[in-house]
């Protein structure tokens, strides 16, 4: 005989840009979220505090969008901030799902940043998502990685822009996994769609177009 408690079953937390639904932010579906729980987010374009600078707090939970389509579904970080952080031990069951991120702006990682963690790294997973017109001063204008092992699945990235290195993703470290990506008209100093230092890509089925760096 099995049996099972109603705390067993993972639970959908439906989130609106409107901030109606069962939490206001995406954020706030993330802090009352439990393990393996799903974020689900409504069509449209979260914008404001709690729609930025989005942080997981170590769950493996799953931030999705309802259409699965990222072009309908659109984290927009104004400038202000970027989309989101991972730095308290996030692995493969952290995930994020069918979204854009744009406008984001930071130092390292406009888009994602994934923080140096001891001794395992931080690994979440990316799925189905475009970064487009992200820009940071140094590292990363789309994700930044350092001691990762982050995957990332049929993402897109375009337009994103980095001073220094890596106008797409910066991984330092690091062992990305890159499946169907796409990078095209990214911008940086270094490593225009992608720069790697001490870190072994696994890339599989990748197209790069047109990206332009300047050194």
């Amino acid at each position: 005989m099995v049996l099972f408690s109603p705390g067993s079953y993972a639970k959908t937390w439906y989130v609106k840009p409107d901030g109606t639904g069962d939490a206001p932010t995406i954020q706030a579906g993330i802090d009352s979220a439990a393990v393996a729980d799903t974020v689900l987010l409504a069509n449209g374009t979260f914008t404001g505090m709690g729609n930025r600078d989005i942080d997981f707090n170590g769950k493996a939970i799953t931030v999705r969008s309802e259409s699965g389509d990222p072009n309908l579904c659109i984290i927009d970080c104004q400038e202000a901030g970027r989309g989101f952080y991972f730095h308290s031990g996030e692995w493969y069951g952290s995930v994020i799902d069918g979204v854009t991120i744009t406008n984001g702006s930071a130092q390292a990682g406009g888009g994602i940043f994934v923080a140096y963690h001891w001794p395992a790294g931080i690994s979440p997973t990316v799925t189905n998502c475009t970064f487009y017109d992200n820009r940071v001063e140094l590292y990363g204008g789309a994700i930044y990685c350092d001691n990762s092992r982050i995957a990332l699945t049929n993402c897109t990235f375009y337009f994103n822009w980095s001073d220094a290195d890596g106008g797409g993703i910066c991984c330092v470290s690091s062992t990305p996994t890159l499946t169907n990506c796409t990078f095209h008209n990214n911008i940086a100093n270094h490593g225009a769609g992608m720069y790697s230092e001490w870190s072994t890509p696994i890339i599989s089925n990748c197209t790069y177009v047109a990206n332009l760096a300047g050194g």
